[in-house]
């Protein structure tokens, strides 16, 4: 089933919470887990992995805080 059939069947469901979840599952390294994309690849993967096997429809980016003033990290 591609993703309008999907939409038009019902229900679709989406990751959510993943910062609060790698947080939980890595710590605070990077601080950002936006920057985790570019240093930990394959912990955003495994998160993606995780989410898809718990039933979700569809994996968003982890690029919700993304912008050139949530980045600026300490």
């Amino acid at each position: 089933m591609n993703f309008t059939e999907k939409l038009n069947s019902g229900t679709v469901l989406f990751d959510g919470a993943m910062g609060t979840y790698y947080t939980q599952k890595y710590g605070h390294e990077p601080e950002c887990c936006e920057f985790a994309n570019l240093l930990y690849p394959g912990r955003v993967s495994a998160i993606h992995k995780e989410y898809i096997e718990a039933g979700c429809d569809a994996i968003k980016t982890n690029t919700f805080a993304a912008n050139t003033i949530s980045l600026e990290c300490d």
